[in-house]
């Protein structure tokens, strides 16, 4: 496999607590990987540690060849790897239009009426209204608007973590269809953070496992989910496969 991205030996300490140790995976091009481990296990370090908000205490990360370890955030953005978050990060005082408008005028450095241009006719695509207030949106339409704020800034790769959290069976299947469908026409790559298991082994054809900051299992989702090491890592019923 072309490896988009290379993950090697990372470490990541935090003070005497590893959040991660010696991690190392590949993702290649068009690829979607999910990542599920228990709470704790260093799946949003891992997230953070890629987009350049922690640095890795030992190892690197290379992103089509280039070395992502002393970057800023936003000179990762501009390479094309775009991130979501486990609580969405809209601007509650702010419309719909200008939570999106924002990251294309700053982060993908386009001039404001491109990006006007830009954000209505997707919010439109997707039957949101730009000018309603952050505020008023339920949860399932903040995910929607993160994700395709995150869209919007043309990935190379993707980071999702945990987007179908608090949603319902409809809406998760919807917000599943759009991250799939996006992938798969735009053509990035995509590490999906979620710990609604059922819905992420529908989506991937590979699986890594954390637990306590270190690689438990990888493969693909029959085989991950079977493994006994996973199942007992998940005891107590975080997920259900």
């Amino acid at each position: 496999m072309e490896a988009l991205l290379n993950v090697e030996n990372v470490s990541k300490r935090f003070g005497g607590i590893n959040a991660l140790s010696s991690l190392s995976f590949r993702v290649g091009d068009n690829e979607i990987l999910g990542v599920i481990g228990p709470n704790g296990s260093g799946k949003s370090t891992l997230i953070n540690l890629i987009s350049g908000v922690y640095r890795p205490s030992e190892g690197r990360i290379m992103f089509n060849g280039k070395s992502l370890t002393n970057l800023k955030t936003w000179e990762i953005t501009r390479l094309g790897v775009v991130r979501t978050f486990q609580i969405p990060s809209v601007f509650r005082d702010f419309t719909v239009l200008e939570n999106v408008v924002f990251p294309l005028c700053f982060t993908a450095n386009l001039n404001l009426a491109k990006s006007l241009e830009q954000a209505r006719s997707v919010l439109t695509e997707h039957g949101l209204d730009g000018g309603k207030k952050a505020s008023e949106l339920t949860l399932y339409e903040e995910r929607k608007v993160e994700l395709l704020r995150a869209l919007l800034l043309k990935p190379k790769l993707l980071m999702i973590d945990e987007a179908l959290s608090g949603l319902t069976a409809q809406e998760a299947g919807e917000i599943c269809d759009l991250i799939v469908r996006s992938s798969s026409e735009m053509r990035f790559s995509v590490i999906w953070v979620e710990h609604r298991v059922k819905e992420l082994t529908k989506h991937v054809r590979r699986m890594m496992v954390l637990n306590y900051g270190t690689k438990l299992a990888e493969g693909s989702p029959e085989e991950v989910v079977r493994t006994k090491e996973v199942i007992e890592a998940y005891i107590g019923g975080e997920a259900v496969f």
